[in-house]
């Protein structure tokens, strides 16, 4: 449980910096279009909407068409997706693990509460003797069902005798 608990958080990490490698992509890719439509309206001797200016360099800028930026906003979505499930599965792993460290102190605390005879005998001792007495249990619960039986046959001679 515990080296689930660790690949998953690794796996979340990675997703984490891809995550944040691909919103910046994003981020950058859509400045650049706007500063390219910016660009392209800009006339001549009229100002700048950003800066005021009158005089434009036009130089290249690269434009990214809208379906590679839909694409990488799609896997995006789906890093975050996955995302999202590393952290549910981590915060299920640790829920685990967490239960099973209570189990695990429990028993260590009952096994305390027994004592140090209890750690003295072996357990196949304590298996024989367990089934010994089981199955003497067994037949005082079989004799006691015949005492059962004669009392309710006495009871009942002695019903026929009054």
């Amino acid at each position: 449980m515990r080296n689930k608990l660790k690949i998953r958080k690794a796996e979340k990490d990675e997703l984490d910096g891809r995550i944040n490698d691909m919103d910046k992509t994003i981020n950058e890719i859509e400045r650049q279009n706007m500063a390219r439509m910016l660009r392209e309206k800009l006339q001549d001797d009229e100002p700048c909407p950003v800066c005021g200016s009158v005089h434009h360099v036009k130089s290249h800028m690269e434009y990214v068409k809208s379906d590679d930026s839909d694409a990488l906003k799609d896997k995006l979505n789906k890093y975050k997706k996955e995302y999202d499930g590393a952290a549910q599965d981590i915060v299920i792993f640790e829920t685990k693990i967490k239960a099973e460290e209570k189990n695990e102190n429990e028993i260590k605390n009952k096994i305390l509460e027994l004592g140090e005879e209890f750690k003295e005998v072996p357990l196949d001792v304590l298996e024989n003797e367990f089934k010994n007495l089981k199955n003497k249990t067994n037949k005082v619960n079989i004799e006691k069902s015949e005492f059962d039986k004669k009392i309710k046959l006495l009871i009942k001679t002695s019903n026929k005798l009054e």
